[in-house]
């Protein structure tokens, strides 16, 4: 192995029990972080702060500012589609955001800045989970009292029904891994 991309803090010690070598010293490393802080952010320092062996890879420059990054090398490389140029024709007022997961993630994504963001111009929003939102939402907007209810339960059994079967295939992998489900390791 030459390199090793790792992407949540206990990685570094199933590198090192995998491997037998040691993350930035032993074997070359980068850490990706696709989240912004879980808690406050002038409070929260990333788990690599205090390390300069491994560079520290955010995906979005808004990440890389929201962490401590402390002494951590830094790097930002977008994720998405590369911009190829200018495009707009401005024939239409609106912006576009992508975020996954809506519901779940509502601070953490910025979900909840949607609202008063679209008081300059609409808003179309992409990303998993958006669908039923997008319903829910557009029958209370009308006063579909009923259908915004009906939204909302069918939003929760969808978004409920679609981690069962990722908790349900995790399960499914670790048990034909031979790993026990409180054992952090893999998928």
């Amino acid at each position: 192995m030459d390199v090793v991309v790792l992407q949540r803090p206990h990685e570094l010690e199933l590198t090192e029990q995998w491997l037998d070598r040691r993350p930035g010293r032993d074997l070359p490393a980068v850490y990706v972080e696709h989240d912004t802080p879980r808690e406050h952010a002038a409070l929260s320092r990333h788990p690599l702060a205090d390390r300069t062996d491994i560079p520290l890879v955010h995906v979005t420059d808004f990440n890389r500012l929201m962490w401590d990054n402390g002494r951590c090398p830094t790097r930002v490389i977008p994720h998405g589609v590369i911009d190829p140029g200018y495009l707009c024709t401005a024939e239409s007022a609106r912006a576009a955001t992508i975020i996954n997961l809506p519901y779940r993630r509502w601070r953490i994504a910025g979900t909840d800045l949607l609202a008063g963001l679209s008081d300059a111009a609409p808003i179309d929003v992409y990303g998993l989970g958006i669908i039923a939102m997008a319903l829910t939402l557009t029958a209370a907007g009308y006063g579909f009292e009923g259908w915004a209810i009906l939204g909302t339960v069918a939003t929760v059994l969808l978004l409920t029904s679609g981690i069962a079967i990722i908790v349900i295939e995790h399960r499914r992998v670790k048990h034909r891994e031979g790993h026990r489900l409180q054992e952090q390791e893999g998928h």
